[in-house]
């Protein structure tokens, strides 16, 4: 578990994999309403998230993420977020020990340090 951001991945190997599956989906007249990142782990946890959300643009189909919010008080988090068509911020419960529970958080993580920050 990490609070801080890092590279997961090279920004370029992601668009040329998307870019290949989203010309296979069009042959077949399969166009995605979004690509989304909804990854094992927390979207904005990645520092090339903005390299990637700017390379698939190219790609012509809107760009989702789904985050838990736990990074949005950051502002390149902020900046990586505005290339992106759509953010769904999930949020599951307002209660510290079901929200620890639901979403095994960072242990230096708050609930209510969360809500203060957005």
């Amino acid at each position: 578990m990490t609070t801080a951001r890092q590279s997961f991945y090279a920004p370029r190997a992601i668009f040329d994999e998307v870019r290949r599956n989203a010309n296979a989906a069009r042959f077949k007249n399969e166009t995605p309403n979004y690509l989304a990142f909804i990854p094992d782990g927390e979207p904005t946890l990645d520092a090339g998230l903005g390299s990637e959300i700017s390379l698939l643009e190219r790609i012509g189909i809107p760009i989702a993420v789904f985050t838990n919010a736990s990074l949005i008080w950051c502002s390149d988090v902020k900046k990586d977020l505005l290339g992106a068509d759509l953010i769904s911020f999930k949020v599951d419960v307002v209660s510290e020990g079901l929200w620890r529970e639901i979403n095994r958080p960072h242990k230096t993580f708050r609930l209510s340090g969360l809500r203060k920050r957005i």
